[in-house]
């Protein structure tokens, strides 16, 4: 039984002199050397030598493939690969929509050496935990596995990026579409105010999933996304040539050759209101609320992306000052109840079910908004309650406590999400893949201590400028205002 609880200890590995202990939380238990073993360790070295080891290092291939990685010393290690092939890339340079998700979900469904049933089975007598996902921009694979797995895994992650089973495609394609009749309220709108912000046949905006994709839409797709130059192999908790020897042999032999599209695709916020009747979705896993609902979300757009680091760092503090959540929240160290949206909106209108501040952030642009559900019947009260929570912001500046707090909140949460082995290595991925290289942290808490107040309402009183996008979702939406009575709630004038 001893035997058996160690197991379940974190894999985190910490090495005090040459004595390995597990810990968790408070408790350390000496590491048992029968169940794994240790990593060889060098007390000579010193500790500059050693933090140079846990830095990323990256090359790249003849192929034009990069290969980064960081060496985080556990047992457990989080091998995968970005590719620059999200769905604005498909609709800019493929003039196709569908075939980007479908990548996500023949992702470890199969490959031409091996059916899904095999794939798994190698996965699981790995360790391994498989994981896909596709957003505007890029396609992350990941594979999460035992330390000493590592090769069969990038066997694996090879064939699920470069040689998915298409005779799995017309499965996979009513999965897509089951799982989209599962989607919350929330998720349904967070879709929509893209297509309300950037258009229905914009890169942004167009709809990830077309029941009307083909294989050879597919097809066209990756011959023409999935080129060397814009995919990244990232691993942590990895030796970085033990990475690029199996990057070699598993992924070159099979890599398309270099297409050397541009990485960049044309956007244009056009502003408007996209309303979808539906009744409320059963979603699993979760209570059925039979009171009908509407959800709505207003989002004002910001001229810039991921580069221009310093806004994005203003940008992140207006959403954690507005914060926000359910009603219903319990409260607790860092869910910031003391967050704006819980202060003046949630805690004084118990009508009001949810309301929460959100960014989508992208290349070249970037979404501030809030979302927020209530009784149909309260549409146009919720409304004026989310205005009048962003011009708050935008005619007084926010005291100097709750900036701090705000500031402290926001860097907390960045600091604690990278000691995540997994949230590590895909921050490491999309970085390299995004950049070309990694922000210093240091780079981003500066950031976020820079902001002044005045930088924050000056931010939030720009986006006010220009007129808003707006959503909504329920079965009643009949007591919605028009798009120009909510911009004239929302003006500053």
């Amino acid at each position: 039984n001893k035997k058996i609880m160690q197991r379940t200890y974190s894999p985190m590995l910490k090495v005090f002199g040459t004595r390995r202990v597990y810990t968790r939380g408070f408790a350390a238990v000496p590491a048992r050397y029968d169940m794994l073993t240790p990593f060889e360790f060098d007390s000579s070295k010193s500790l500059k030598l050693a933090k140079k080891e846990a830095e990323e290092r990256v090359t790249t291939l003849n192929s034009g493939i990069r290969v980064v990685s960081q060496e985080t010393c556990t047992y457990m290690s989080a091998i995968g690969a970005i590719v620059e092939a999200g769905s604005a890339y498909e609709v800019s340079q493929c003039g196709s929509r569908g075939a980007a998700v479908m990548s996500e979900g023949l992702a470890w469904s199969g490959s031409l050496k091996r059916d899904q049933r095999q794939m798994l089975h190698e996965a699981d007598l790995l360790g391994g935990y498989l994981h896909c996902n596709t957003q505007r921009e890029q396609i992350l694979y990941c594979i999460d596995l035992l330390r000493e797995n590592i090769a069969p895994g990038m066997e694996l992650l090879a064939e699920s990026v470069l040689m998915p089973d298409v005779a799995q495609f017309d499965n996979v394609k009513e999965a897509i579409a089951f799982s989209r009749s599962t989607r919350s309220q929330d998720q349904i709108v967070r879709d929509l105010i893209l297509t309300a912000a950037y258009g229905p046949n914009s890169p942004l905006g167009a709809s990830l999933i077309n029941p009307h994709v083909t294989v050879s839409d597919f097809l066209r797709y990756r011959g023409t996304l999935y080129s060397p130059d814009r995919i990244v192999i990232c691993g942590t908790g990895v030796e970085h040539d033990q990475l690029v020897q199996y990057t070699e042999n598993f992924f070159e032999p099979f890599l398309p050759p270099q297409a050397n599209l541009t990485k960049e695709y044309q956007v244009q916020y056009t502003p408007d209101a996209v309303l979808l009747h539906g009744e409320m979705p059963d979603v699993p896993g979760k209570a059925i609320d039979k009171e009908d609902k509407v959800r709505i979300a207003l989002a004002l757009e910001l001229p810039c992306g991921w580069h221009n680091l310093n806004t994005i760092a203003i940008l992140s503090l207006v959403q954690t000052l507005l914060g926000g959540g359910d009603s219903f929240s319990a409260g607790g160290p860092g869910k910031g109840m003391y967050s704006r949206l819980y202060t003046d909106v949630l805690n004084y209108n118990s009508w009001i079910d949810a309301a929460e501040a959100f960014v989508h952030v992208h290349n070249t642009s970037s979404l501030l908004g809030i979302s927020a559900m209530s009784n149909p019947n309260h549409a146009t009260a919720l409304i004026d309650r989310v205005c009048t929570a962003l011009q708050q912001i935008a005619r007084t500046q926010v005291t100097a406590q709750e900036l701090q707090r705000a500031k402290n909140m926001l860097k907390c949460n960045v600091l604690s999400q990278l000691e995540s082995r997994l949230i590590l290595f895909e921050d490491l991925a999309r970085q390299y893949a995004t950049f070309g290289h990694r922000q210093p942290v240091t780079d981003m808490l500066q950031a976020i201590d820079a902001v002044s107040a005045a930088d924050v309402q000056n931010l939030v009183a720009n986006l006010m400028l220009k007129p808003p996008a707006f959503a909504a979702h329920g079965p009643d939406l009949s007591h919605l205002p028009s798009l120009s009575a909510i911009a004239s709630n929302l003006s500053l004038s």
